[in-house]
């Protein structure tokens, strides 16, 4: 489907909520050192394949949240800090192009305003770009992987590992330029970068960590799971980068790495936002007068001003849908 929202609603007073921006400060920083331990008879690691590594772990916390909002009728999507807003009608069942070009952040970002019903959420004219083929690649096609390579030629892309609580990791692939983007959007406690190349070669190093018995190229475990399991620790050790440090550090080891690395934790304002807050959809938030309270693994916690009840949605059910709303 290929046609102009305009198309379907004509009403200038509706947007789209394009993208969830934030800052963050620095809260803690360590440099931890690991090598064997006694996780690994748990894990059943070869001791020969240990190695000694040492991490510089910083956790940072979201400060301010806000969104990129392009209004009906422009092309472009501007920055709006707003914590206070009203969802007056939502159409969830009309999906517009996720396409933009080339910034992933900031003021002035042109995006496509056609409708589509393609999963991958890109319009028929923008389903093959180079953006739709890099999000391929980053989802583990190689075919797209070599198609996107020949764009990026510039790009430095990041291999992370990603622990969110569980018994083992996930191995990702992300540009390095948003790489600490990415890691707010999955439940994490670390997320340590261990491979920097171009596409190919990053893509080639993301398979062989994902092939270790420690290790996933995919989730590893549903969303709700690995939710709970970080939101668990993150509770019990708040900013600790010396608790997060050692534990991506025991992974990295036990995946035979070496050497220094960076890792990062992004917490959200307040963990306690996240436990036990009720998930909802779109629909529901309509005609409740919403202030943005949190974000983190790629959800954000809406407080009803009325109510007081918190409220959480996960951004994919926001973004890139047709709304009316009021900032106040």
């Amino acid at each position: 489907m290929g046609s102009s929202i305009k198309a379907s609603i004509m009403d200038s007073s509706w947007a789209i909520f394009r993208a969830v921006i934030f800052e963050y400060s620095k809260v803690s920083e360590e440099v931890v050192e690991e090598s064997s331990t006694g996780l690994d008879k748990w894990f059943q690691v070869d001791h020969s394949k240990t190695s000694v590594v040492d991490v510089k772990h910083t956790v940072y916390r979201v400060s301010k949240i806000g969104f990129l909002v392009q209004n009906l009728g422009s092309k472009y999507a501007r920055i709006v800090w707003a914590s206070n807003f009203v969802l007056k009608a939502a159409k969830p069942n009309y999906r517009v192009c996720r396409y933009h070009e080339d910034i992933d952040y900031g003021e002035n970002i042109e995006y496509c305003s056609k409708l589509t019903r393609s999963l991958r959420g890109y319009c028929s004219i923008h389903i093959n770009t180079p953006r739709a083929l890099y999000e391929m690649c980053a989802q583990g096609i190689d075919d797209a992987c070599r198609k996107a390579s020949r764009y990026f030629v510039e790009e430095k892309f990041t291999v992370y590992l990603l622990d969110y609580g569980g018994s083992r990791v996930k191995i990702g692939l992300t540009k390095s330029s948003r790489f600490l983007w990415r890691i707010s959007e999955q439940p994490h406690i670390a997320t340590a970068q261990v491979f920097v190349g171009d596409l190919i070669s990053s893509r080639v190093r993301e398979k062989e960590l994902g092939r270790h018995k420690l290790a996933t190229e995919g989730p590893g475990a549903r969303l709700e799971k690995r939710t709970r399991l970080a939101i668990r620790i993150l509770e019990q050790k708040d900013s600790s980068a010396s608790f997060f440090g050692k534990r991506i550090a025991r992974f990295i080891s036990m995946l035979g790495l070496s050497g220094s690395f960076r890792s990062y934790t992004v917490l959200p304002r307040s963990i306690s936002s996240f436990k036990n807050t009720r998930e909802i959809n779109i629909n529901q938030l309509l005609g409740r007068r919403l202030a943005v309270e949190d974000y983190w693994g790629g959800s954000i916690v809406f407080r009803d001003r009325e109510t007081r009840e918190l409220l959480l949605i996960n951004k994919n059910s926001l973004l890139h849908y047709p709304v009316r709303v009021i900032f106040e």
